[in-house]
């Protein structure tokens, strides 16, 4: 089994001897479990380290067919491979110096000395929780940077994260490089929910993607502008930056939703007053016909036929008959524009809490002259109803003095 697990296990059937992170020395009894270990590193393709001596009751051994049956004591010094970053550990401090963490990785396999810890294990020390969440904060701002390449300085290597400021009155950058120091371990875990959840956003189903990550990133570059931190102190203060970022958020959401709701209310207002007006006008041309039956109701005056007459006022009647109903559905049509009206505005009002706001102060404008717009109209189709019905009264008038003289 090539892993380092096999190591770890070696180590601690040792009894975890005294280990600088390379090399370990110890003797063990000869059984069947610790042969077992030996054998995966003896076998050719082990890769996490290898025996600098290794000896079955002092006979050296090296290579699995020298192993004997039966034995007495096992003697080794093992050395730990340090080629690459899945090894061994003293210290969760020397683990941090690894350029991969810096990068925003951890090694798929190492140990901790001290803590006597494999990763992936269950009993995981605070200062990996620390790490890891470090690792996501760096990868996740990797992804919101506008740019970040690789920068080397000596025998390590770390991000250079830009973050251009988005502000059309003045151009500004802030450059992170994610070096990584003993001070973040003596930190508070940092809390990466937030920042996470930004580079989750769906683009295509939040409306307000690009106002959050144009927030955050300005929140960033100004904080590292006015404190010159380098990224061990914006680990100390993330919390403060989260929450410098949620109350810029809240002040561009607060204004965005003031424009926004001034904006409804003057569409609505404009969208009512139309249909308002096209109710009067629709009713203007169909109007015409009140003055054409009014001559026909005087013209009963000079009929001679009683045939004449009474077809004459039935004309009258049927077409104020006609203008009275027509009428009357244009008001039934007014009533569902205002009740229309006051559904809209009901759910801007509930959305205002100051009395006292210009978007407050605005609504009530709104609603006050529209009202009057609706008085006024409700007025003039009244009018129109009782001045429909004048030329058969005229034409009532007319037969009656032809009757009784």
């Amino acid at each position: 089994m090539n892993s380092l697990k096999v190591v770890v296990e070696l180590f601690r059937i040792s009894g975890t001897p005294d280990c600088n992170g390379e090399t370990f020395s110890a003797s063990l009894e000869f059984t069947d479990s610790s042969i077992a270990i030996i054998k995966p590193i003896l076998s050719g393709d082990f890769s996490y380290g290898r025996f600098i001596e290794l000896d079955i009751d002092d006979e050296e051994i090296q290579s699995i067919e020298e192993i004997p049956s039966q034995g007495e004591r096992i003697n080794f010094t093992f050395l730990v491979s340090q080629s690459s970053s899945e090894r061994f550990y003293t210290t969760a401090n020397e683990l941090l110096k690894v350029n991969k963490i810096m990068r925003g990785s951890l090694p798929s396999q190492f140990y901790l000395i001290d803590s006597d810890y494999l990763y992936g294990e269950n009993n995981k020390p605070e200062e990996i929780e620390k790490i890891e969440a470090i690792c996501s904060m760096i990868t996740a701002l990797s992804k919101l940077s506008h740019f970040h390449d690789i920068k080397e300085n000596g025998s390590s290597n770390f991000y250079r994260l830009v973050f251009v400021l988005n502000s059309e009155s003045k151009s500004s950058s802030a450059v992170i490089e994610t070096v990584l120091n003993d001070k973040v371990l003596s930190y508070p875990k940092i809390d990466y929910s937030l920042i996470n959840s930004l580079v989750s956003i769906d683009p295509s189903t939040d409306l307000h993607y690009d106002e959050k990550i144009n927030t955050f990133r300005n929140t960033l570059i100004e904080y590292i502008k006015s404190a010159d931190n380098d990224f061990c102190e914006i680990i100390k203060n993330w919390t403060l930056i989260c929450n410098l970022y949620r109350n810029n958020l809240a002040v561009y959401m607060s204004a965005f939703s003031f424009q926004k709701s001034r904006k409804e209310i003057a569409e609505a207002e404009l969208d009512y007053a139309d249909k308002i007006s096209k109710i009067i006008t629709d009713i203007t041309n169909k109007a015409l016909a009140i003055p054409i039956s009014l001559i026909g109701s005087i013209a009963i005056y000079q009929l001679k036929s009683n045939m004449e007459i009474y077809i004459t006022f039935v004309g009258l009647t049927i077409t104020s008959i006609i203008m009275t109903l027509t009428l009357f559905s244009q008001k039934k049509q007014l009533t569902r524009i205002t009740h229309a009206k006051d559904i809209v505005f009901s759910s801007i009002e509930d959305k205002v809490l100051d009395e006292q706001s210009d978007i407050k102060i605005r609504l009530t404008e709104a609603k006050f002259e529209l009202k009057k717009n609706v008085r006024f109209s409700n007025l003039i189709l009244d009018f129109l109803i009782s001045l429909s019905w004048v030329p058969v009264c005229i034409g009532t008038t007319g037969i009656l003095f032809k009757l009784f003289n």
